[in-house]
């Protein structure tokens, strides 16, 4: 049983962890205020979804370097921020990081997905795949990549899979843009989508469990874009706070209150019944004994 010093730590404990945890969420809104502020900037004058969304993708894709970016936040493992992106450019994950919170803020729902050559292959590459008005469609903001077809179509990663649809696509973006273009250096292992996935639901037990659970409501895992909380460091920290706070709380209050009932049934023990009853024929007036 937990001491009562030790449920005031807990409490005291959650409520500075709770505190915490906001100072971060307010950083993380005003991050994301920035980030919509510049993709509305970016996007100006554009009114159909997939012009959005390619512009963004441009923009994201000349927005300075390629190298992995060598911030993180708080934690290595989690790496950078889309504002730490922003300000020193990245690698595919880290541009595919940043253009999805960017197209989130705008209101699209977009998640990264990994290109691996085979079913357990790591993964070579990272793409984002955004949801609009007809459809889905993928963009690739470290080659300035949208795939869609002649009449204008755009494909998402169903499309692409287990096609040619995908390196065909960029085989034209070469022969358009000349022997010069940065993208004459794509792989054709880069374009293609056999075995991309937004989340690998092998990885472990729990995602396996999630997979079980997602099939068994009849949703299809294939459909389910990567949530952004697994990209957003900012937000997984708070979110991940704001959890265990509320552990320290309830903890705290259910120990209080267990506390205060003990001490109530300790109170009534030790009134006795002698307390009560403990009036012999010795106290009793004279007039009244017999």
């Amino acid at each position: 049983m937990l001491s009562r010093a030790t449920c005031k730590l807990f409490f005291y404990a959650g409520f500075a962890v709770l505190l915490f945890s906001l100072a971060i969420c307010a950083s993380w809104m005003q991050d994301n205020a920035r980030l919509r502020a510049h993709a509305r900037a970016v996007t100006h004058g554009e009114t159909r979804p997939t012009e959005i969304i390619v512009a963004l993708t441009h923009w994201v894709y000349g927005t300075r370097g390629f190298a992995k970016n060598p911030h993180y936040y708080l934690l290595k493992p989690l790496g950078p921020t889309p504002m730490q992106i922003m300000k020193a450019g990245g690698d595919c994950a880290d541009k595919s990081r940043l253009l999805s919170a960017m197209l989130n803020e705008l209101g699209f729902s977009s998640g990264l997905v990994m290109i691996s050559p085979c079913s357990n292959c790591p993964p070579i590459h990272t793409v984002v795949e955004a949801a609009y008005g007809g459809g889905r469609m993928v963009v690739d903001p470290v080659w300035d990549v949208d795939y869609r077809s002649i009449s204008g179509l755009y494909y998402g990663v169903r499309e692409l899979a287990g096609t040619s649809l995908g390196r065909e696509r960029i085989a034209s973006l070469k022969s358009q843009r000349g022997p010069t273009a940065k993208i004459r250096l794509m792989p054709d292992s880069e374009a293609t989508f056999d075995f991309a996935v937004g989340i690998n639901w092998n990885k472990n037990f729990v995602t396996r469990t999630v997979a079980s659970l997602l099939h068994i409501a009849g949703i299809d895992t294939a459909t389910v874009m990567r949530p952004r909380i697994m990209e957003d460091p900012k937000m997984a920290v708070f979110s991940f706070l704001l959890f265990l706070s509320l552990g320290g709380f309830t903890s705290g209050l259910l120990s209080a209150v267990f506390f205060r009932r003990q001490r109530l049934a300790d109170q009534l023990e030790s009134v006795t019944p002698h307390r009560f009853c403990s009036t012999t024929v010795h106290d009793l007036p004279r007039g009244r004994e017999r």
